[in-house]
């Protein structure tokens, strides 16, 4: 039976034969599983094989840097989208770009500010680490039940504005609780190996 470390990139099992291989795309299209450049059939890319077999993960091959910040993103996917004359208004750019840097708060790339954990012992940043989560976690609920209230009345649809706002901050407020548990997973592991 085999050990899977969580601690390793996706709970990848160290005991397994795992290695990035270049090839050309075969599907119509992918995004690099991790900064969402866009690759069409043919394109160079990286996969990752394990035990003989190609997983669906593509990766940016070799020579091409990820794309680090928002606005390198919107200037490819910008470009992308005139290449194959598929028309985006203003606000699907800003929500792609919202949703890119959620992807990459999640995955650890970006670092989030609003955290705000001085550099102190570890159990003092587990702590603040903590308490920041649990507001977090009550303005969510806020805004669930704010979110629950409109909807009940007649003259709110899903659709409009003010909702799409309402549910893009509660996104927001959901990455930052997501990056704030793998902190609070790290530091736990941190304090208890000593």
């Amino acid at each position: 039976m085999s050990v899977i470390d969580f601690t390793q990139d996706e709970g990848a099992n160290p005991n397994d034969d795992s290695t990035l291989r270049h090839s050309d795309l075969n599907r119509n299209e992918a995004k690099c599983a991790v900064c969402w450049r866009i690759f069409f059939k043919g394109e160079l890319v990286k996969f990752r094989v394990v035990n003989g077999k190609t997983t669906r993960g593509v990766y940016c091959p070799n020579g091409v840097k990820h794309l680090e910040t928002k606005e390198e993103y919107l200037v490819h996917l910008e470009t992308v989208n005139k290449l194959l004359g598929r028309p985006m208004t203003k606000t699907q750019y800003e929500n792609s770009a919202k949703e890119w840097v959620r992807h990459s708060i999640r995955k650890g790339r970006s670092k989030v500010e609003s955290i705000g954990i001085a550099d102190t012992t570890d159990a003092n940043k587990l702590s603040v680490a903590e308490y920041k989560k649990k507001q977090l976690l009550k303005e969510q609920e806020v805004m669930k039940s704010q979110y629950m209230m409109k909807l009940n009345t007649l003259n709110y649809s899903v659709d409009d504005k003010v909702s799409a706002e309402f549910l893009n901050k509660m996104r927001d407020n959901q990455a930052l609780v997501d990056s704030l548990d793998k902190i609070i997973k790290e530091l736990e592991g941190r304090i208890k190996n000593g």
